[in-house]
């Protein structure tokens, strides 16, 4: 067979990222938040796994940087709401005087030691 006679494997090619559509956007957003992907894929379900991928690395976003609080936005994030959040977390903790006040029983001796104890009694 000829080399010209051979089928041709069309790749396909990805369509452009239209970012001035919102939910497309909003993979750059989610991105920015540190989401992952499958977060992503809660706000954005008409996107396939392999678009939201495309997109993320289009975007050119970094999730670590919102994790590491290394980006502006996490930053500000963390100085705007972060006194909020320490305040619900803080009450969410246990105290330890909480723990104080309940008193748990000593726990039993079992049969064995108390009839160790017993014979330890009566040979001294």
């Amino acid at each position: 067979m000829a080399k010209n006679s051979q089928l041709a494997i069309h790749r396909k090619t990805p369509k452009k990222i239209n970012w001035d559509d919102p939910e497309q956007a909003r993979v750059a957003v989610l991105v920015k938040f540190g989401y992952s992907d499958i977060g992503i894929k809660k706000y954005c379900p008409s996107l396939s796994d392999g678009e939201i991928k495309y997109r993320v690395v289009k975007s050119g976003f970094k999730r670590k940087e919102w994790r590491d609080g290394e980006s502006v936005e996490s930053q500000y994030a963390l100085q705007r709401i972060g006194a909020y959040v320490e305040g619900r977390t803080s009450r969410q903790l246990p105290r330890p005087a909480e723990h104080a006040k309940t008193e748990h029983p000593a726990p039993k001796e079992s049969k064995t030691l108390q009839n160790m104890k017993r014979a330890k009694a009566t040979h001294s």
